[in-house]
């Protein structure tokens, strides 16, 4: 288990809930550097073929707050902040998510998601596959900053195909 400040670490490989729930998740997290800034069940998940499947995340708070004087870019969604970039065949499958994601910075730019907070690689890659699959998201996604993007499902994507998604 990583300290909940430690948000640098991504995750790689294969979670499988099976069909579990995680009931009243919490994350309040106080932005205090100018790095690493992806917040969610996973800070970001990445790897070439890592899946997250079969998950419910119900009565889910996630409240994240940057005081700093400084602009900055962060992600922040229920089950990942970051899909992460240049990583290939990727997938989330069989997402719920029920509850309230929120970000607020003065100077920065923040993308918030019921399921991911950002995907973006800066360029579309040929050989990168990213997929969610099966979402539900009924949940308050809640955006403020100098540049500020909020979705249901993903706050600001390039390359991540959406089947069967509600929100």
């Amino acid at each position: 288990t990583k300290d909940a400040e430690d948000n640098t670490v991504a995750f790689n490989g294969i979670f499988d809930g099976d069909g579990y729930s995680i009931d009243h998740l919490t994350i309040a997290y106080v932005v205090t550097d100018s790095s690493h800034n992806n917040v969610g069940m996973f800070a970001e998940v990445s790897g070439t073929g890592s899946q997250v499947t079969a998950i419910n995340l119900r009565n889910l708070s996630i409240q994240v707050i940057d005081t700093t004087a400084s602009a900055k870019v962060i992600n922040v969604g229920g089950v990942a902040g970051k899909f992460a970039a240049y990583t290939e065949n990727q997938i989330m499958e069989d997402i719920t998510v029920h509850g309230t994601i929120s970000v607020k910075s003065t100077l920065g730019t923040v993308h918030a998601g019921g399921v991911i907070g950002c995907d973006t690689t800066g360029y579309v890659n040929a050989g990168v596959s990213k997929v969610i699959d099966g979402a539900i998201v009924v949940a308050t996604v809640r955006a403020e900053g100098a540049v500020a993007v909020a979705g249901g499902i993903i706050g600001i994507t390039e390359i991540t195909t959406l089947n069967n998604v509600v929100s």
